[in-house]
């Protein structure tokens, strides 16, 4: 009916005023349980962010605070963000109210989580080789793409160790809000696709986004997860390869095979003038040839595996990564000591007696080794290799070259 008289426009107004009052209540916009929040587990911490998206509001900020919750779970308002440390007997669902208010008024949503003893789901296989299928990478986890690039990416079924028939695997952003549009996640093949979106100009920085791949026994809950990135950008500068492992020997200089031709921009050999830096994150006695790309160095003897990560800027201030990891071989030679003190006359075949060396340090595995100045020295074991069984070390065969020393005092 018509509002008239006299109080009609003002009772119009207040009537809009109150209806705009009443939508800028918090609306729940992305449920918390969809969100695949993670498990708790008993007696360890627990820790999980809730989109900011859950709820929607008019209202400027919008504060959260629990009701009924259990006593382990504590709710940080500011970044929506639930802490605690479960014990036993808060094993099963912990059902409870999440309410979000403003200055307008509040509005409460029923949430769940899920306290167990222990999984047996845990990540198993690499990110980033899978994500070389897709195209060129980043480290740790980056996918790069042109916009308005098609791209399948598919992720292995041994992603995840632990996993059975009946495993849920669930996407989500990184801040567990929905996928983007442009992202389609098919679960049964673990197959991500769709079509980069565009940038809004040519200057555009790179846009990233933040993906979560759940693996669970539990349905809407995530045991395990593994992070990537999706990063678009107008040009490309990528290694081939962005992971490398190299074996080496303590005390030993090496030189790895360079890595100058496996570098591109936009899938094209990169020429030096579109290169502005390069750059290495690694020790001291790790020494980079910024031409060829490539480390040497000599590991000292208390030196552990070691990870060397090259940065090479281009002119377009993308920046390109590859990790190498040193695998560092320890030395099985071990320095005996002095085994006997012998007379040697050049020419003349001798021999010296060692038995008492080896009771008096009950050598079992080590076989006696020259320095390099005494090569000409052969050792000869009567037995099957054991120090035990080496009593005599002999030298000199009626060869003088075999046993000519470059000076005339041999060393042992």
């Amino acid at each position: 009916m018509p509002i008239t008289g006299r109080w009609g426009p003002s009772l119009a107004c207040f009537l809009a005023l109150f209806a705009g009052s009443v939508t800028a209540v918090p609306d729940l916009a992305f449920p918390f349980n969809s969100q695949v929040p993670p498990v708790a587990y008993v007696s360890q911490p627990y820790e999980f962010a809730f989109s900011p998206s859950t709820f929607v509001s008019d209202g400027p900020q919008i504060s959260y605070t629990l009701s009924n919750g259990p006593n382990w779970l504590k709710l940080d308002s500011v970044y929506h963000r639930f802490t605690g440390t479960p014990v036993e007997k808060d094993v099963g669902a912990n059902t409870f109210d999440l309410i979000a208010s403003d200055q307008t008024g509040e509005l409460s949503t029923s949430i769940t989580l899920m306290v167990v003893e222990s999984t047996d789901l845990e990540p198993d296989e690499l990110v980033l080789p899978q994500l070389e299928q897709a195209g060129p990478t980043s480290p740790p986890t980056s996918l790069l793409l042109h916009p308005l690039q098609r791209f399948y990416l598919p992720f292995s079924n041994s992603t995840f160790r632990g996993t059975n028939e009946s495993t849920n695997y669930y996407a989500v952003s990184a801040d567990n809000s929905p996928l983007p549009s442009w992202i389609q996640y098919d679960p049964s093949l673990l197959l991500f696709s769709g079509t980069s979106p565009p940038l809004v100009s040519a200057s555009a920085t790179p846009q990233t986004y933040g993906v979560l791949l759940i693996a669970s026994n539990i349905p809407g809950f995530a045991e395990a997860a593994v992070h990537f990135d999706i990063i678009i950008r107008h040009h490309i500068l990528a290694f081939s390869t962005t992971s490398q492992v190299y074996d080496v020997s303590e005390s030993v200089t090496f030189k790895t095979p360079p890595l100058r031709s496996k570098l591109q921009l936009d899938g094209q050999l990169i020429e030096d003038a579109q290169i502005t830096s390069v750059d290495m994150d690694g020790p001291e006695w790790v020494k980079l040839d910024r031409e060829q790309l490539s480390l040497s160095g000599t590991p000292g003897p208390s030196v552990g595996n070691t990870t060397v990560t090259i940065h090479v800027e281009d002119i377009y201030n993308n920046t390109a990564h590859v990790s190498i990891l040193l695998q560092v071989q320890t030395s099985s030679v071990v320095d005996l000591g002095t085994l006997a003190d012998v007379n040697v006359t050049l020419g003349v075949i001798g021999g010296a007696t060692v038995e008492s060396f080896w009771k008096q340090h009950q050598c079992h595995s080590h076989i006696p080794k020259c320095h390099a100045e005494c090569q000409w020295l052969d050792r000869l074991a009567s037995g099957a290799g054991l120090c035990n069984d080496i009593n005599t070390i002999y030298w000199g065969n009626g060869d003088s070259d075999r046993f000519r020393s470059q000076s005339n005092e041999p060393v042992f």
